[in-house]
């Protein structure tokens, strides 16, 4: 007979930049079920005495692994998580845009480079309490959307659905709704073999494209539930009231669980990917109404916090872009598309780069665009010829008698040569041997003071 000798991990997480510490981190130890730090980071675990690999995890953090250790005692294990990276968009490219040869049209792609990939939901993401009706009878829960916050995701499709249920003895139906007040319904999927106190993801049968120009609901039917079940899983809150938090009692008015005195937001979540082909338009469906008696009302049931930390909406998640023309930031609010055209533009080079703006930060530069404004064909009788293109050691300028000067800028916009056209001289020649290898600007100014330009390129 061996004796089983007992052994305490316990530890502390926290922030690897910051310090601080990370509540609902998830420990894993070989062998045991997970634990998950408190409000202080802390977390402890009885195990027996053994060499176990100690895993933690935590939204929005890179997870670490220990391997191998031997846990005797009380052992100590802390961890300090590493922020994922906040992904830039990728491939941005400028380009003047034509016919306005003032303007400039910037384009770029997400940070995943394919397009949008969100969880929308206003829960935390973990299951805390669960809400049922005391006597009995069906009933459904939603969160809603306004138009403001679907802009970031126009051409959008709403593909899956994420929900806990806690009801042992209550039918689920998915639901889905566009308008004011979830006017239109428009998905209305059972759901079979839902796995009870866990995530459930479920694929919608057929994809929803989001509306920007009205209001967005998803949630699900109730359906019979019984006396004593509480079927509704929520996180702890507090509810993001009128969005996150409601119930309708009959299918035809809508309140807010907040106002029946429960602080909490439905765990609810919507996975929102780029649309890819065309969409499938969806008819209206019939709408389901409810009886419940006028006594019926909203109970909670036993807090759990034991329950499973499910798949959340990332704390990257991505709301919009900046633009940055010359490091200074031009846009006056988020940009939501992956398009931008900057306006009314002097002659010039102009560098830009665009950042991605998470939820808790903003990502560093997409790569550079430097686009140059040139105002080629304001001076149609000019004749500018400038060769060799790439240039080395020199470069050769021919022009027409009607041009008086020009001068040569590098990409900050410093004048690096100028020459003044004798009378008679149409060509003449630049030593760029000195010059960096590079883009640069050649303005040219006509007797009358018009402006032309030109770009030459310099390698070594």
């Amino acid at each position: 007979v061996h004796e089983v000798i007992m052994a305490t991990v316990m530890g502390t997480v926290t922030n690897f930049e910051t310090g601080d510490p990370i509540e609902g981190a998830m420990v894993e130890i070989t062998g045991y079920d997970p634990v998950y730090t408190g409000a202080d980071g802390t977390y402890t675990k009885d195990v027996v005495e053994a060499v176990y690999d100690i895993t933690c995890s935590a939204a929005g953090y890179l997870t670490e692994e220990n391997f191998e250790v031997l846990v005797t005692g009380v052992k100590v294990v802390n961890f300090a998580l590493q922020q994922e990276p906040c992904d830039p968009p990728l491939n941005l490219v400028g380009v003047v845009a034509i016919p306005s040869v003032f303007d400039v049209q910037l384009t770029w792609e997400s940070p995943g480079g394919g397009g949008i990939d969100d969880w929308i939901h206003y829960d935390d993401g973990i299951q805390y309490n669960n809400i049922g009706l005391t006597e009995g009878g069906s009933w459904m829960v939603a969160v809603r959307f306004e138009p403001g916050q679907l802009e970031p995701y126009m051409g959008t499709l709403l593909t899956e659905i994420s929900l806990f249920p806690m009801g042992f003895n209550t039918t689920y139906v998915l639901k889905v709704w566009t308008g004011a007040n979830a006017a239109n319904l428009i998905v209305d999927q059972p759901m079979n073999n839902l796995v009870i106190e866990q995530w459930n993801t479920v694929i919608l049968d057929t994809p929803v494209p989001i509306d920007v120009s009205q209001e967005l609901w998803f949630g699900y039917a109730l359906v019979d539930q019984t006396p004593g079940d509480y079927p509704a899983g929520c996180d702890v809150g507090p509810a993001v009231a009128g969005y996150g938090d409601m119930i309708t009692m009959d299918g035809v008015v809508w309140e807010t669980l907040s106002g029946y005195g429960l602080n909490y937001n439905w765990n609810l979540q919507g996975h929102v990917v780029s649309l890819d082909g065309e969409a499938v338009a969806l008819t209206p469906l019939t709408k389901t109404t409810f009886e419940n008696s006028g006594t019926n009302g909203l109970i909670a049931g036993d807090v759990n916090t034991s329950l499973s930390i499910g798949t959340t909406m990332d704390d990257r998640a991505l709301l919009g872009y900046n633009v940055y023309r010359d490091n200074d930031q031009i846009n006056e609010e988020l940009v939501y598309l992956t398009s931008y055209l900057d306006t009314g533009l002097d002659y010039g080079i102009y560098e830009y780069c665009v950042t991605a703006v998470y939820t808790l930060c903003e990502s560093e530069c997409s790569n550079i665009a430097i686009v140059y404004v040139t105002g080629i064909g304001e001076l149609e009788n000019m004749f500018i010829n400038v060769y060799p293109v790439p240039a080395k050691a020199f470069v050769n300028i021919e022009v027409s008698q009607n041009i008086r000067e020009f001068r040569i800028m590098n990409y900050v916009g410093q004048v690096v040569y100028e020459h003044n056209f004798a009378d008679g001289e149409v060509v003449t020649q630049v030593n760029t041997i000195s010059y960096r290898a590079g883009t640069y600007l050649v303005e040219f100014t006509s007797e009358d003071g018009g402006i032309a330009h030109k770009q030459i390129i310099i390698t070594k």
